[in-house]
């Protein structure tokens, strides 16, 4: 199977083998006009990205579209210290993992001599904790690709326990939910990464997560319900 894996694809199996198939073997979506709301958030979410990744980049931030981004950016830069040469926004890098390749998309890398930190900043409005995000397939991916590809690619030796991830709601008064790394870690989320790479390539497509379908955009599809 000639893919490019990612933490949003492999999440989508996770969540249902199923909608895996209809997204990314199938190429189905919908229209605009058809998920208004979806749409209306992700240009919400980039909008807000590309701001941030003006202001890290020290480049004019332009007109903002949203009062709120104002907010925002203010309670982040009050969270991130980047004094460091090595700032690095929207920074995207791919791994040969076992001759598939997986790619990730940083929000906003921070590298020094012997510490890396991964930023992602949310700007969903439901609140989630530590347990949320240890959880999820995007910090495994992060985690896991950040310690197998920079330190290379920046000529640096970094231990396992200096890297880390800071998930930050910029829609809450409180501080970023960071996630450190260590070697045993990195041994779990290889062997998931493997785990979840030989089920999608084994093309098993046709199991339905039915807890998930409340969430999902084909549930029209498979139940001839809306969501």
């Amino acid at each position: 199977m000639n893919f490019i894996y990612s933490q949003n694809s492999i999440n989508t199996y996770k969540s249902c083998p199923l909608k895996f198939k209809y997204k990314y073997v199938d190429n189905l979506s919908w229209k605009k006009e058809d998920s208004k709301e979806y749409y209306d958030s992700l240009v919400w979410g980039s909008e807000f990205h590309l701001v941030c990744e003006r202001f890290f980049d020290n480049i004019p931030i332009g007109e903002i579209s949203n009062e709120k981004f104002y907010d925002y950016l203010e309670k982040i830069k009050s969270v991130v210290n980047s004094n460091s040469k090595n700032v690095f926004p929207e920074y995207e890098i791919r791994y040969n993992f076992e001759g598939k390749i997986i790619t990730a998309k940083y929000d906003l890398l921070i590298i020094d001599d012997d510490k890396i930190e991964i930023w992602d900043w949310k700007t969903e409005n439901k609140k989630m904790d530590y347990k949320n995000y240890s959880n999820r397939v995007q910090t495994m991916v992060y985690l896991f690709l950040a310690s197998e590809v920079l330190p290379v690619l920046f000529n640096k030796s970094i231990d396992y326990k200096n890297i880390s991830m800071n998930y930050y709601q910029v829609e809450f008064n409180e501080g970023p939910i960071k996630i450190n790394y260590s070697e045993d870690k990195h041994l779990n989320y290889k062997n998931n990464i493997r785990k979840y790479i030989d089920l999608i390539e084994s093309k098993m497509f046709n199991t339905k997560n039915e807890k998930h379908c409340k969430y999902c955009e084909f549930d029209r599809l498979c139940n001839k319900k809306e969501v």
